[in-house]
């Protein structure tokens, strides 16, 4: 098949096309030489002749246009030259300058006086020099975070977003904390999940920090699997204080409800996120469900999600349902637990579109309450 006809042309811009909007790198040797024919030969001559004055050799400069493909774009004089100019003076070249753009290949894109000198200044006023800044302080650290397998652009948010990040200790703060998320969540897949959501947990002395709530879990029985999946979804959840927090929201005056320890423990084991519900939040909920609506502490204790729907917009207006169809001797069978746990539509369609011209004022009460 002749490569270079017309039609074989269109279907090869067409799936670069696709390879470049899907950001699929690096190129293959085609790719690149397809997309220096679109751009033209004359101003990528410009893009090449100027990686090559930074001082970049030939399987670099491949290298570079392989993985960032989009510099063939840029305008040299306006984008890359102040740009590779802002790297350059950091002591970046050659291979360095090469690996800093193809780990993080937006930095081509961030503004020069928005993001990329804001974000070096910050670390010149946080570290000192720039070669404090490369090598001694910001490249060990660096280096440990894509050990566990952090992508450069997460590398760059945690810099601009969580900037004091970097002021932490490497072996006094920031390795003991990796370390010890390590064998809490099992791998550094996990640890990555986690530091994508709460990136304050290396900013903290996890060993110190967070056993204490993690020992909090495991006095109520939860297996590690279970405490693990727990610190995943809401890592936030171990950098609280634990004597403000949880303490309060686990006795929540637990005598005057007739709740024993073994209810709590059965709570949070089927239920851990109702740890970050606050005393007041329980004890209301506990106040209506077990003296109005009369549900038993086996009851609330083994159903622990009941404290977490809204009281006001969600177990009151549907108590009030089920109450007029129980003096109307209608609907049985659907307790306050599965009338709340039903979805908004659900509730509507099963508890009361049916029962709307029979009886309005369930059907009026309830959007009354909720609005």
């Amino acid at each position: 098949m002749n490569t270079t006809s017309p039609l074989h042309l269109m279907g090869s811009m067409i799936q670069l096309a696709e390879n470049l909007d899907k950001n699929l790198n690096p190129l293959s040797q085609e790719e690149i030489l397809l997309l220096l024919i679109l751009q033209g030969r004359e101003y990528t001559d410009l893009v090449l002749n100027f990686l090559k004055q930074t001082g970049l050799d030939k399987a670099q400069m491949k290298e570079i246009v392989s993985r960032v493909p989009k510099l063939l774009f840029y305008d040299v004089s306006k984008t890359l030259k102040p740009k590779f100019q802002c790297l350059m003076d950091l002591g970046l070249s050659g291979s360095d300058l090469v690996n800093v753009i193809a780990k993080d290949t937006t930095i081509v894109d961030r503004g020069l006086d928005t993001h990329l000198k804001p974000t070096i200044d910050l670390l010149r006023r946080t570290l000192g020099s720039d070669e404090n800044i490369v090598d001694k302080t910001l490249k060990p650290k660096l280096d440990i975070f894509q050990e566990i397998g952090l992508s450069g652009t997460d590398l760059y948010k945690f810099m601009t977003v969580k900037h004091n990040i970097l002021r932490n200790g490497l072996d006094t703060c920031i390795r003991p904390s990796l370390d010890y998320l390590r064998n809490l969540l099992g791998s550094d897949e996990n640890v990555v999940k986690a530091l994508k959501k709460n990136s304050w947990l290396l900013r903290c002395n996890a060993p110190k920090t967070i056993a204490t709530n993690v020992l909090l879990l495991q006095d109520t029985g939860l297996s590690d699997e279970k405490i693990r999946k727990f610190i995943l979804r809401y890592p936030a959840f171990s950098l609280w204080n634990c004597c403000h927090h949880f303490v309060p929201s686990v006795n929540f005056n637990k005598e005057d409800y007739g709740w024993s320890d073994e209810n709590i423990r059965t709570m949070i084991r089927k239920q851990p996120s109702c740890l970050r519900c606050l005393e007041a939040t329980i004890c209301k909920h506990l106040t209506f469900l077990m003296n109005e609506v009369g549900c038993t502490s086996e009851y609330l204790a083994s159903r622990p999600n009941l404290l977490k729907y809204s009281l006001e917009k969600r177990i009151i207006p549907r108590y009030k349902v089920l109450k007029i169809f129980i003096d109307k001797l209608l609907k049985k069978g659907v307790g306050i637990y599965s009338a709340a746990k039903m979805t908004p539509s659900k509730f509507m369609e099963e508890c009361l579109l049916p029962y709307k011209d029979k009886i309005p004022i369930a059907y009026e009460s309830y959007m009354k309450s909720v609005g």
